[in-house]
C-alpha cells in the first residue's frame, strides 16, 4: 500500500487522515509501516477521501497525474463542498492534480472559480454561511488561482499593455486578477495593481506605462460614483486609453455602467470577443 505517498500528495497529516477515518494517528502510522492493514471499509473510505480506486491505493494500479479537466461543474461542486467543510488542503490537491494549459486555465476561471465565488456570495447573503466563512473560502480560491497562474507558461507580450485594478474600498479583487492573467494569455502585457491605490498614484502610473486598455472591477454598488470620477480622471490623463469595466455590480444592474466607459464585459468570452474583433471597441 502506498498510503504515505498519497497522503503527502494531498498535503494531509496522519492526524488529519485519522480524524477523517475515526482512528488515531498511531493507526495511520502503522498502516503506512505495514504493521497493520486496514479493513475493507477503511480502504474504501480512504479511496473516497483521495478520489482514487482501492487498487490504486494498494499500488496495484498507477495513479494518473496531471488529469485532464473533464467536468467543470463537478469540480466546482466538489471544491465548494470541501471548502465549506474547511478541507482546504484536499481542495487545493484536486486543483494541483489538473494539467494546466492556457485552455484549461480559462475553463477553470470561467466555469469553476468565478461561479464558485458567486455561489459563496449567495450563500452568505441568504445567511447559510457566515461572513468569516465567506472570506475564508475566497482566500482559499485566491490561493488556487495563484497556483494555477504560476503554473501556466507565460507568453512574451506581442500586443499593448493593460492596467488591471479594482477601486479603493473594494474587498474583492480576485476577478480582476483573473482578468489580468487572461490578457496575458491573449498576448498583452498586464499590470495588475490590486485595489486601494490612491488616485494620484494611479494617474502617475498611467502616465508612465500609457496602457492601451484600463480594466476596472466593481463589485460594490456603493462605489459607483467613485468609479465614474476615476474614469473621468483617467480619460483626462490618457485620451487614447480604452476603459473596460466589469464585475458583479454590473451583472446585477447594467444601467450602472458609466457612460464614460468604452465597454462593459461580463465574462472572459465577451472580453476575448471584444479583443479579437477587427475594430476593438
Amino acid at each position: 500500500m502506498i498510503l504515505k505517498e498519497i497522503r503527502k500528495t494531498h498535503h494531509m497529516s496522519q492526524k488529519e487522515l485519522g480524524g477523517r477515518l475515526g482512528v488515531g494517528q498511531t493507526t495511520i502510522a502503522n498502516y503506512e509501516k505495514d504493521i497493520r492493514f486496514p479493513n475493507q471499509e477503511s480502504l474504501m473510505h480512504m479511496a473516497d477521501i483521495f478520489d482514487i480506486s482501492v487498487d490504486q491505493l494498494l499500488g496495484r494500479e498507477s495513479i494518473e497525474k496531471n488529469k485532464e479537466l473533464k467536468d467543470e461543474e463537478e469540480l466546482r461542486k466538489k471544491l465548494l463542498d470541501l471548502l465549506i467543510k474547511g478541507n482546504e488542503r484536499e481542495a487545493i490537491a484536486f486543483v494541483k492534480n489538473i494539467k494546466i494549459t492556457e485552455h484549461v486555465i480559462i475553463r477553470l476561471y470561467e466555469n469553476v472559480f468565478k461561479p464558485l465565488l458567486y455561489e459563496v456570495g449567495v450563500l452568505w447573503e441568504s445567511g447559510q454561511i457566515s461572513i468569516a466563512k465567506e472570506h475564508y473560502i475566497s482566500e482559499c480560491v485566491w490561493r488556487m488561482v495563484s497556483y494555477v497562474s504560476e503554473n501556466v507558461e507565460r507568453k512574451t507580450p506581442t500586443k499593448g499593455s493593460v492596467l488591471c485594478m479594482a477601486l479603493s474600498g473594494e474587498q474583492h479583487t480576485l476577478g480582476i486578477r483573473m482578468v489580468a492573467d487572461y490578457f496575458n494569455i491573449l498576448g498583452y502585457q498586464p499590470y495588475y495593481i490590486g485595489a486601494n491605490i490612491p488616485t494620484g498614484e494611479v494617474i502617475r502610473f498611467v502616465e508612465q506605462i500609457r496602457p492601451e486598455f484600463i480594466a476596472l472591477s466593481l463589485t460594490s454598488e456603493s462605489l459607483n460614483d467613485s468609479l465614474v470620477n476615476l474614469i473621468k480622471r483617467l480619460k483626462e490623463t490618457c485620451e487614447s486609453c480604452k476603459i473596460i469595466v466589469g464585475g458583479q455590480a454590473f451583472e446585477k444592474d447594467k444601467t450602472r455602467v458609466p457612460k464614460e466607459a468604452n465597454r462593459c464585459i461580463d465574462g472572459f468570452e465577451s472580453l476575448e470577443k471584444m479583443l479579437r474583433s477587427a475594430d476593438e471597441i
